[in-house]
């Protein structure tokens, strides 16, 4: 006790009584007190009105629903500042460059499969095809342009 004066003399003259107190006979006369507003409550009971299923179905949903909309609303005007110009700028420049036709017919082949494409040629064009002699040199030249940059990756390290 003396060192606590020596090092902090206003904290040891404070009073070392319990602040928080409970009032005089309160644990006394309590289940009095309780009792009276368990009776006076117990006829006073208010039973939850059911609502509709389907409003409680429907209501999180639309909530759902609202606030997608107020967020598409709150950002449409900044992101239509932002790219004004760019769907108008993207069609202008597909619009402007010529394609010649071996380009379109191209572009077209690229779109399709093997097996639709070649439904598409002639059965003349068939027989052309397997008819033509194709010499292993030739075979052997295309199928090593056509590797991939993985299968070389591969014979590189092994």
């Amino acid at each position: 006790m003396n060192d606590l004066n020596k090092i902090a003399p206003k904290l040891s003259k404070i009073e070392k009584d319990n602040p928080l107190r409970a009032p005089e006979n309160y644990f006394q006369d309590f289940p009095e007190r309780l009792q009276v507003i368990i009776s006076s409550n117990s006829t006073q009971l208010k039973i939850p009105e059911q609502r509709n299923k389907f409003v409680r179905i429907i209501t999180p949903a639309l909530k759902i629903a609202a606030s997608i909309a107020i967020i598409a609303l709150l950002l449409y005007q900044p992101l239509k500042k932002k790219f004004s110009g760019y769907m108008a700028k993207s069609i202008s420049q597909t619009i402007s460059t010529p394609v010649s036709e071996e380009e379109r017919l191209l572009l077209m082949i690229k779109g399709i499969d093997e097996n639709s494409f070649l439904t598409l040629l002639d059965e003349s064009d068939l027989k052309e095809i397997s008819n033509s002699d194709i010499n292993d040199e030739d075979l052997i030249s295309y199928l090593c342009s056509n590797i991939s940059d993985y299968e070389i990756f591969l014979q590189n390290i092994y």
